[in-house]
């Protein structure tokens, strides 16, 4: 079920079906097919949803002018919490890990 699920992040509906048809006969569950039935509807889930996301949050970013609000912290916290939060953001939004239009810059 993972190995579909990978194959479904990379946009391979074709080897994320046969992934799943080998699970389904060694061990038929309820979600295994409801996955292959989505993939068959064409609604599979794919995760444009999250690309979708991260685009919005990145044009937020590049509208944004307070840097607190961008890593989403008061104004009063401590070094500490700034480091983490700005770790956080810098982390997430990574070239190597958001392939989202817009993350290199």
């Amino acid at each position: 079920l993972r190995a579909a699920l990978l194959h479904l992040q990379c946009k391979r509906p074709e080897e994320a079906l046969n992934c799943l048809y080998q699970a389904q006969s060694v061990y038929p569950t309820l979600s295994v097919e409801t996955l292959i039935e989505a993939i068959h509807r064409g609604s599979h889930p794919s995760f444009s949803s999250r690309d979708e996301q991260q685009s919005d949050e990145m044009t937020h970013i590049k509208e944004c002018t307070d840097y607190y609000q961008i890593l989403g912290i008061s104004r009063d916290c401590d070094e500490n919490d700034l480091k983490r939060a700005y770790r956080r953001l810098a982390l997430r939004y990574h070239p190597d890990k958001n392939s989202t239009p817009g993350a290199t810059e």
